[in-house]
């Protein structure tokens, strides 16, 4: 299976958006979508043009956008759904064996919402909304929790995300290491 990194993504995007511009030019402007009935082909060309355009910006930018603390604690909650449950097991082997451990506690702690305890082991990671002493813990608000969980944030940028962490910082490093969706 192909991992998707930057490189993948903008030739994609890239093939796309060209086999789009041909489509559209042999179809005409003033042709419905198919799939989209209310929709003509300029009104999707245009649409898309729009979407490349938001996406340029973002990234020329590199703006943070601020999540809401809520919104922030139920996408981590989800991550670690993802990463204790089974299909990660199928979908990245290496992964899900390099997170599991002897009984070692990884404390998630917002400052703002909510609390995740993360347990490594033998038989596979668990987690659930808990606050107990652990190993680590690493505490913020939700929302740059949510950044260094997804490794849009390095756990040694304490000062730009407000995060803390005592305990045994290598291995709350361990698992960001193994649970990291890399793009490049």
């Amino acid at each position: 299976m192909t991992e998707l990194n930057a490189e993948h993504a903008r030739r994609a995007i890239v093939e796309h958006t060209r086999r789009l511009a041909e489509s559209a030019a042999v179809a005409g402007p003033d042709t419905v979508v198919p799939t989209a009935p209310k929709w003509t082909v300029a009104d999707l060309v245009e649409h898309v043009g729009q979407t490349h355009n938001w996406v340029a910006e973002i990234i020329e930018r590199r703006r943070p956008v601020d999540i809401d603390a809520d919104v922030a604690a139920a996408l981590i909650s989800n991550h670690l759904s993802m990463l204790t449950s089974p299909t990660w097991e199928m979908r990245r082997p290496e992964s899900a064996h390099a997170i599991r451990g002897t009984g070692q506690t990884l404390q998630w702690l917002a400052t703002d919402t909510g609390a995740w305890l993360v347990e490594r082991r033998p038989e596979g990671a668990t987690w659930r909304p808990e606050t107990r002493q652990a190993d680590v813990t690493v505490s913020g608000p939700a929302q740059s929790l949510l950044l260094t969980l997804t490794r849009r944030r390095p756990l040694a940028d304490r000062e730009a995300t407000g995060i803390t962490v005592d305990g045994d910082i290598d291995l709350a490093q361990h698992w960001l290491d193994n649970t990291g969706h890399d793009s490049d």
